[in-house]
């Protein structure tokens, strides 16, 4: 019996990052799932065709993550990706990392996701498996990982709330000054 397939579409650029994420939820679930990330160094072989090994991925994909960073916007990918995988009746799921999935726009907005926050949020990625394969992992992810995943992401202010994020962001005039 083949494992389930998920699928985890991301910007090559944030490849250390999802990569963090990536082996956390290998080890949450005690490697009861496939994980194909293009970046990994392993779900593309060397001498391989790179466009064909991600459209097998995406063909035996159940579930896809779509990463959702200052970067993955920017490239374009995640769209194709998401559009195609969508199409097939692949459940896709936004994950803001820097960026907020309600700020999105049409179509990757119309689906449900969530963003990134902390580790009760990391913890979404057990949630979603449970549900969709009738697994019951507990929720794993501790603060640690969620600093650790952080650590590894230029699109969010390190070390701050996520209200200390929105002002930080936010361009306001204070006294005269900026």
């Amino acid at each position: 019996m083949n494992k389930p397939t998920l699928f985890f579409s991301h910007s090559s650029k944030d490849k250390d990052m999802v990569l963090a994420i990536k082996n956390k939820v290998m080890q949450y679930t005690s490697g009861t799932l496939e994980i194909f990330q293009s970046s990994d160094g392993e779900s593309i072989p060397f001498g391989t065709n790179w466009i064909h090994k991600v459209e097998e991925g995406l063909k035996e994909a159940k579930v896809m993550f779509v990463f959702v960073t200052e970067k993955s916007v920017a490239s374009g990918w995640i769209y194709f990706e998401a559009g195609y995988a969508y199409s097939k009746g692949v459940h896709v799921i936004p994950v803001g990392i820097g960026i907020n999935v309600g700020d999105l726009k049409a179509p990757l907005n119309l689906l449900q996701g969530f963003n990134i926050t902390s580790a009760d949020s990391l913890n979404n990625f057990l949630t979603i498996i449970n549900r969709e394969f009738s697994y019951s992992f507990s929720a794993q992810f501790t603060e640690d990982d969620f600093n650790e995943v952080i650590a590894l992401s230029s699109s969010v202010v390190k070390n701050s709330t996520p209200f200390d994020r929105i002002f930080r962001s936010a361009k306001f005039q204070l006294d005269g000054v900026y």
